[in-house]
């Protein structure tokens, strides 16, 4: 989705980054749950709908 609409992001491969894993499993308390979706208001979205993820990119583009 990301893509599709010209959004730029940043890919971490936990499996590759060590601390990518470790933010991961903080922010999941303690579980490997990928995508974990991090913006730069702080908020995490972990594994979110498409409906979910459209909602905070619209609300994000309009602040």
């Amino acid at each position: 989705m990301l893509d599709e609409r010209q959004i730029p992001y940043r890919w971490v491969d936990i499996d590759q980054d060590h601390e990518g894993e470790k933010y991961v499993l903080q922010a999941n308390h303690g579980s490997r749950s990928i995508p974990t979706i991090v913006f730069g208001d702080g908020v995490v979205l972990v594994e979110p709908s498409n409906a979910e993820l459209s909602a905070k990119l619209f609300k994000t583009r309009l602040e």
